[in-house]
């Protein structure tokens, strides 16, 4: 991807998107196409790896048909599943997927920033942003890349700069994570051996958490888990705590994870927050909320709140009051806060290893029991 140089971009925009993961991009996207000028920064170079699952389920994929980019997905290379394997200290059983995709980070959120710049939108990436004043009718934001910087106007902001929110700071400081909310960590490794076949994710779920397994475009492995803090701590950090769930889940440890692979972590997973919107402000993706995931769920929260937020935003544009903030709040839960409770009910089930265990029984006896909530999970966004 060709980095596009800070000196070079216009100072007035109709709609800047700070973050370029898929929540941001895809809202660049669907902005560019209402005839926006849009431009889209995130602070990392591209391609550049993000902690993820890999995992597009039914619901998002249904949100990349219907922007109109499901197929250059699968273009890149984008992997078939077609099983979910979970795994305990004494149990195993499959679950039939009806569809879903695996695909690396930097693979999709570089295909659909590039899409976003297809569009007509400009990217710019290695840039950090700071909003820096709302006034009126723009708000002004500190753009700095490399030893440049500059100060740009935009009638609205879309945030979609992660859990952490920076952008979001100056409407909404308080701490937003639970008490008991869990961590996540990945990597994605090389890997030659046929333990782990493409087509099917593996989650073991063990005492300290659970680890993902899936096979992605390049026959790497991307490996994500959600780890309990004090596992963390006793384990010595993120990759001996994934590992030991790999061994305690009885699911085989890649030859690829030796001591010299760097793990990535990110903050608490689960978090709420007071506000999702500001004057011409609004926050979307991660941003907004987050609810530990299961397989896929957070891609869909993601392009489905991107997609909304790009809707709203355009036609915010002249004219933003108090109404758009309460639209956007109303928009927001109905297409992610049902679905991040129902993966919160999830999310605490798999806190119980027996329970597991006991479902997994259960399941496997009676696999269809489990067929309304896969059905759920794979739905598109109403």
């Amino acid at each position: 991807m060709t980095e596009t140089d800070l000196r070079d971009i216009p100072r007035d925009w109709d709609v800047v998107v700070v973050g370029a993961g898929p929540a941001g991009s895809i809202a660049a996207v669907e902005a560019s196409r209402y005839g926006r000028r849009v431009l889209l920064v995130d602070r990392q170079r591209f391609p550049r790896y993000k902690v993820c699952g890999g995992c597009l389920n039914g619901r998002a994929l249904g949100e990349l048909s219907a922007a109109g980019r499901l197929e250059m997905i699968r273009r890149r290379g984008a992997v078939a599943l077609h099983t979910f394997t979970i795994t305990t200290a004494d149990r195993r059983f499959d679950l039939p997927l009806p569809t879903g995709l695996a695909i690396s980070r930097p693979a999709l959120d570089t295909s659909l920033a590039t899409a976003a710049a297809e569009e007509g939108a400009v990217f710019v990436d290695g840039c950090k942003a700071k909003l820096l004043q709302m006034h009126d009718d723009a708000c002004r934001l500190r753009l700095v890349q490399k030893e440049h910087d500059l100060t740009v106007s935009a009638r609205i902001v879309l945030a979609a700069d992660g859990l952490v929110r920076p952008t979001m700071r100056s409407v909404d400081d308080a701490k937003a994570y639970r008490s008991r909310s869990r961590i996540g960590a990945g990597v994605m490794v090389r890997d030659v051996e046929d333990v782990f076949p493409p087509g099917r994710i593996f989650m073991g779920v063990g005492r300290g958490g659970y680890c993902g397994v899936v096979r992605v475009e390049d026959q790497s492995l991307n490996v994500g888990s959600a780890l309990d803090v004090d596992f963390v701590d006793e384990c010595g950090g993120v990759g001996p705590a994934s590992i030991a769930l790999l061994q305690e889940t009885q699911l085989p440890i890649p030859a690829a994870l030796d001591d010299d692979v760097r793990w990535w972590g990110t903050p608490h997973l689960t978090r709420s927050h007071g506000r999702r919107s500001g004057h011409r402000l609004l926050a979307l993706g991660d941003a907004a909320g987050y609810v530990e995931p299961f397989t896929g769920e957070g891609m869909a929260w993601a392009l489905a709140s991107g997609r909304a937020a790009a809707v709203l935003a355009s036609r915010a544009i002249d004219r933003f009051d108090d109404g758009v903030a309460q639209q956007w709040e109303r928009r927001h839960r109905a297409t992610v806060a049902s679905a991040q409770r129902r993966c919160r009910v999830i999310a605490e089930t798999l806190r119980r290893p027996l329970l597991v265990s006991g479902l997994s029984q259960v399941l496997t006896r009676a696999p269809s029991l489990a067929a309304p909530l896969i059905k759920a999970m794979n739905q598109p966004t109403s």
